[in-house]
């Protein structure tokens, strides 16, 4: 096999996800995850080596939880895409592309758009690869509008790019599909996850078909079909034992976890989730702990044991507050307000530290649910008696009217009441009742228009005349 070869099975190898055929390809040059590889004769040869052998670290140490394996990673792809850009190589691209896929398996996702922003590259594969990394970043900091744009405008190159990137095209739309799940979204997001499968499946990449029926599990919860989702998400594990890579293997059980949590099997859930934790410790995978600490919170906090399950939250805020990750701190402190019993000052100060984290964000409709709950208790402690509890919901509607109306151009403006009724969910007639017994909105009746009968002479009057 020449050097040209061996470079592009390696390279092709990693695409798939089958890293013990990459290391097979890479021979000697390949020496260890982390590991320095020998030097090359020429210096593209030697950034080559680098590049690939630093792709490799990453994916094996996320694979086999090693611990400072991303850092290594890090160094390694750093001096590829310093050798690259001396030599005015494009590869430099794809090492700040696998740059900052390191940071984001370490949970350092600032950092990791950081990086991927602005990538530009005259390979047209390369930068479809970075177009998918930035939406996969966008959908993981709530961004989910930018994940789509990002998506829709590399759409028309999908066609040409190989079956592997054509799933992982798929399969980044039905994940941002997903995070806002409406019925539309949802079905939406099913046809893409199926298209993912079928190019995955064409490429030969089992661990691309292993993440999308990972994945299909997670639709098939939220549409409620809970024995389909066990079956994706079984085949799935399956899948992720057979390639022996300990964080999906994690994320497998998780998604089981969600499932059982989803049917009301709290015991299951907690038993699984406290698994996939453990899976997960040691390693470099911190956001995806994370994530897993507040699926174990919830089942704990369902089961009753408050205590616990108030410290596990707890855990994951922390791990998310030292990724800097606002979208997981975010998570956090909206799961402690809708699972645990707190008092209404501890509510509050918690909601208004995921207020900011949350704007114009997937979490924002999440926010505005939780902090109506937070409004109603606030109402129930203020309220005495069955008049007391008709005055709150007499200011309610009186604000949320005034809110609706304003949104239409005020009371008085031209066909407000009508479009605003129409918003409301009630009749144009009832909002003008509504209007008039309510005159500090500054509603005025408008007068009646007066129409003058055109009056036509009688023939009689004709022949008068």
């Amino acid at each position: 096999m020449t050097v040209t070869d061996q470079i592009g099975s390696a390279l092709n190898n990693l695409r798939l996800g089958a890293t013990n055929e990459a290391i097979d390809a890479l021979g000697s040059t390949w020496r260890g995850i982390g590991k320095r590889p020998p030097a090359a004769p020429t210096q593209r040869g030697c950034a080559e080596n680098l590049l690939l052998c630093g792709m490799l670290s990453s994916k094996l140490g996320a694979e086999r939880k090693t611990k400072g394996a991303q850092e290594a990673a890090k160094d390694l792809l750093n001096e590829a895409y310093r050798l690259f850009a001396k030599l005015r190589d494009p590869r430099k691209a794809k090492a700040l592309i696998e740059l900052a896929l390191c940071y984001w398996r370490s949970g350092e996702i600032n950092e990791a758009i950081a990086f991927i922003t602005d990538i530009h590259s005259s390979d047209p594969e390369v930068e479809f690869e970075a177009a998918l990394t930035k939406a996969l970043f966008e959908t993981e900091t709530g961004k989910i509008s930018n994940a789509l744009e990002t998506l829709c405008s590399v759409e028309a190159a999908a066609e040409n790019m190989p079956a592997v990137l054509r799933g992982q095209f798929h399969q980044e739309r039905a994940v941002a599909l997903r995070s806002i799940p409406t019925t539309e979204n949802l079905d939406r997001g099913l046809v893409e996850y199926e298209a993912a499968l079928v190019s995955y499946e064409d490429a030969g990449c089992l661990k691309g078909e292993a993440m999308v029926r990972n994945n299909l599990a997670s639709i098939y919860r939220d549409f409620g079909h809970y024995q389909r989702a066990h079956f994706y998400a079984g085949k799935a594990l399956r899948l992720f034992t057979q390639l022996s890579n300990q964080h999906l293997i994690a994320e497998a059980e998780d998604q089981q976890a969600l499932i059982f949590f989803a049917e009301g099997n709290y015991s299951e859930a907690a038993r699984l989730s406290r698994l996939a934790a453990a899976h997960l410790h040691d390693c470099d995978q911190k956001a995806m702990l994370g994530r897993t600490l507040i699926t174990l919170g919830r089942s704990l906090a369902r089961l009753g044991q408050q205590e616990q399950a108030r410290e596990e939250i707890d855990r994951a805020a922390v791990i998310f507050v030292h990724l800097n990750d606002p979208i997981g701190e975010a998570n956090a402190a909206l799961t402690l307000i809708e699972e645990l019993p707190l008092t209404v000052q501890t509510a509050l100060e918690t909601l208004t530290r995921a207020c900011a984290l949350t704007s114009n964000t997937n979490l924002a409709e999440r926010f505005r649910h939780t902090a109506a709950k937070i409004g109603k208790q606030l109402i129930g402690d203020d309220t005495l008696t069955f008049s007391d509890l008709d005055q709150h919901v007499a200011d309610i509607k009186s604000n949320l009217v005034s809110r609706v109306m304003a949104r239409h151009g005020g009371a008085n403006t031209r066909g407000a009441v009508v479009r605003a009724a129409n918003e409301l969910g009630i009749t144009h007639t009832g909002l003008l009742w509504f209007l008039n017994h309510h005159k500090d909105m500054g509603h005025k009746k408008r007068p009646r228009r007066r129409t003058i009968p055109f009056e036509t002479r009688s023939s009689n009057e004709k022949k008068s005349s």
